[in-house]
């Protein structure tokens, strides 16, 4: 079990859990793991927007336009995004999207993905997908990437695929996540002990108990982020390739 260092840590741990992920460039076939046909699709189920306002709406609305967009042959501008989609659409989980308006502190990630509660069938559970935008129109593109110097997330990219980015990045932790039942468990776990922590004039104030518990649970899904970062360029890549050739139609 891991040790916590202190409070500090634990917070710092948490931060990082549900930075940008993504997964290694898959075929439809791989991405299609828990399959459901169109006919099948349960009500309620796949990417739900019940949560949000109408002008929430009005900005997500124009982030799907984007992942919809296709090439003069009729076929997916961006491949990688759109399976993700339509894996997250057809899979038989709920899926809530959340577009905060306002109030989201510009030290927290551009976006998160939880799973809330399990399905009785232990098959079909219910999640949620946050878009920060305001993290996300603050973010700085133009750094330099040691590790990677040909890949720095939102370079080039307008305001609407900067959000469909980081969309495709959580819809990466959604596929990986409600794969894989013990995975899923831990994020629902996790998601279950950081809205127990209770508040002190605004500031997370964490059991000494829980701190173990919440960073042997962060570094099991920290785990999952060592092939996030092929998927992630794949997206990006997709992103800035369907803008040049709009721009150029």
């Amino acid at each position: 079990m891991m040790r916590p260092r202190n409070r500090k840590s634990v917070l710092a741990a948490m931060s990082a859990l549900f930075m940008f992920p993504s997964v290694p460039g898959q075929s439809p076939a791989q991405m299609d793991r828990n399959p459901v046909s169109r006919e099948e699709k349960a009500a309620g189920t796949g990417i739900c927007t019940d949560r949000l306002t109408p002008g929430q709406r009005a900005s997500w609305k124009e982030i799907v336009a984007i992942v919809g967009e296709k090439d003069t042959r009729g076929e997916p501008l961006h491949p990688q995004l759109f399976r993700l989609w339509q894996w997250a659409q057809h899979s038989g989980h709920t899926i809530y999207i959340e577009l905060p308006d306002a109030g989201v502190p510009l030290g927290f990630s551009a976006g998160k993905f939880w799973v809330e509660s399990f399905g009785e069938s232990g098959l079909r559970h219910t999640a949620a997908l946050r878009l920060n935008r305001r993290i996300i129109d603050a973010a700085v593109s133009a750094l330099d990437n040691q590790v990677e110097p040909d890949f720095v997330p939102f370079k080039g990219l307008d305001r609407k695929r900067r959000y469909a980015e980081v969309l495709g990045h959580e819809l990466t932790h959604a596929f990986d996540i409600l794969g894989d039942p013990d995975l899923a468990r831990m994020s629902q776990q996790l998601f279950q002990a950081t809205a127990e922590i209770p508040l002190k004039k605004g500031a997370l104030r964490i059991p000494a108990e829980m701190q173990a518990r919440l960073l042997e649970l962060q570094a099991a899904m920290l785990e999952r982020e060592k092939t996030a970062r092929v998927s992630e360029k794949a997206i990006w890549s997709e992103l800035l390739s369907g803008q040049q050739a709009k721009a150029k139609s």
